[in-house]
């Protein structure tokens, strides 16, 4: 390993690299990773994995069903939806660590509007990164007894 390498904690807890199917040994492999587009088989996984429905996950990243068909015939994501998709899976691994690793629990949660949010899902705000951002705000605020 790198000095500039971030070695990636293995817990139980989940992580955006777990709910994608990666294996990764540092920070600088999942950067490289998005570069170079992490293969589309990472949206099934981590909608295997989190509950919640490819099509409504791909749609979240910027990916229409035409779309989405021409990134499995691929087999690659671009940059950018690699990146949107760990920012979400990020996000949705905070929500199942919330529930202690529930996914049903997440999965609803995720769907369903939050006073905290301005009564939108959490998963229309992942739309953007701000937005991922936001949700994961509102799960620290929950972990920590706020319910505003």
């Amino acid at each position: 390993m790198k000095k500039s390498d971030t070695p990636i904690q293995h817990t139980d807890r989940w992580s955006a690299e777990r709910l994608l199917g990666l294996e990764l040994q540092s920070s600088n492999d999942l950067v490289a990773s998005i570069i170079g587009g992490l293969p589309v088989e990472c949206l099934k996984t981590c909608a295997a994995n989190c509950g919640l429905a490819v099509e409504g996950l791909a749609s979240i990243v910027g990916l229409n069903p035409a779309k989405l068909a021409r990134r499995r015939a691929k087999g690659r994501l671009t940059s950018a939806e690699s990146d949107h998709l760990v920012s979400l899976a990020n996000t949705i691994a905070c929500a199942m660590n919330l529930f202690s690793g529930d996914k049903e629990t997440a999965a609803e949660w995720f769907i369903t509007p939050s006073p905290a949010l301005g009564n939108i899902t959490p998963l229309q705000m992942t739309r953007t990164h701000t937005g991922c951002r936001a949700v994961e705000t509102a799960i620290g605020r929950l972990e920590h007894g706020v319910f505003s």
